[in-house]
């Protein structure tokens, strides 16, 4: 069954229970002032008739929020819109409703349109169409914050999971096996350089562990593990890659979600093709409020494609979306693959 029909089934046994307690309580009180038979015919017509009113009321109102012109506007826009809308259902009911009981139950010569009953119309059905709209509004927050909930709980489980992925990758046999094997032979040709190969790859280590679980962390901590990041891969890539950085200093606290440079630079390994005579070159430059990374475009087989890039540039786009703060964008132009990454603000500057 479909959001829509399950949504609408809902509402219709909700409005249905609403209208026979009204009925109900009606019934009551026929029944204290008139017969028992009375108050039972009372009751048969009138919770057919106000579930009926009540679910015009309400497919008025969910039409006029479906139709495009609706879904176009703005907010306050929408909310003028609806205002109308329900001003123009009560104006019309009540007029409507006021004609009928004249032509039906009025037998007086001298009938009057604007009297005591018109404005008891006006008043039943200014409540009837209030209280669906506020209680719509109830329904849609509550439907939504449901929503938020999953859609938080959702990202939650695929950060953990491009976490452990991110940590896997860096603790696979393969990494630590070329790691190792570029410790021991810098122990003996170089020990001050195979010490700070140790060093690099411990604050690695200790970035993923730490701050892997914060929501936001400033530029200045991701180019920090990047530099570390970036040489255990030029040792590691026997100097055929090249890192050019040239970050606005005035940027170094804005922020972005963690490991978003190793993501990107580990894709760029990933997926490219280099050797001594191309080497792979990235450069990481900000420009106005936007952190670009670049890196000469020579994919790999089966990686043409932007798309197919892999999980970690659909866990940032995800984290954006879910921050609501910007969009990044992947692109290829003039065989240079760009990203541009949104540096969001700190709320203390």
């Amino acid at each position: 069954m479909s959001n829509f029909n399950l949504g609408m089934k809902n509402r219709l046994i909700l409005y249905s229970i609403i209208c026979f307690v009204f009925s109900f309580l009606n019934f009551l009180e026929d029944y204290n002032e008139s017969s028992f038979y009375e108050a039972i015919q009372d009751l048969i017509y009138l919770f057919p008739l106000s579930f009926i009113f009540i679910l015009i009321i309400y497919l008025i109102r969910k039409r006029t929020i479906e139709s495009n012109f609706y879904k176009r506007i703005e907010l306050f826009n929408k909310k003028t819109f609806l205002f109308f809308v329900s001003i123009a259902t009560i104006i019309f009911f009540s007029f409507l409703l006021r004609l009928i009981s004249m032509v039906l139950f009025n037998d007086d010569e001298d009938l009057i349109f604007f009297d005591t009953l018109f404005f008891a119309i006006l008043i039943i059905v200014s409540s009837v169409v209030l209280f669906i709209y506020l209680f719509e509004i109830y329904l849609e927050n509550e439907f939504e914050k449901k929503e938020l909930k999953i859609r938080l709980k959702e990202n939650e489980i695929e950060n953990l999971n491009d976490k452990y992925m991110s940590l896997k990758n860096q603790l696979n046999p393969h990494f630590l096996f070329n790691c190792f094997s570029n410790i021991t032979s810098l122990i003996d040709t170089e020990p001050e350089k195979a010490i700070k190969f140790v060093e690099e790859l411990s604050n690695v280590f200790r970035y993923s562990l730490t701050n892997s679980d914060e929501i936001l962390v400033t530029l200045s901590e991701e180019l920090k593990l990047l530099n570390s990041y970036f040489e255990l891969q030029l040792i590691r890539h026997q100097g055929l890659i090249k890192l050019e950085s040239s970050v606005d200093v005035s940027k170094l606290d804005y922020l972005i979600p963690p490991l978003t440079l190793e993501i990107l630079i580990e894709n760029a390994l990933k997926h490219t093709v280099f050797d001594k005579h191309n080497l792979l070159k990235i450069s990481i430059y900000t420009r106005e409020e936007q952190l670009i990374i670049e890196n000469n475009f020579n994919p790999k087989i089966n990686t043409v494609k932007t798309e197919s890039f892999g999980i970690g540039m659909k866990s940032i786009k995800k984290q954006y979306v879910l921050l609501n703060c910007g969009e990044p964008s992947f692109k290829i132009e003039n065989n240079i693959f760009r990203v541009e990454i949104p540096l969001i603000k700190s709320s203390y500057d």
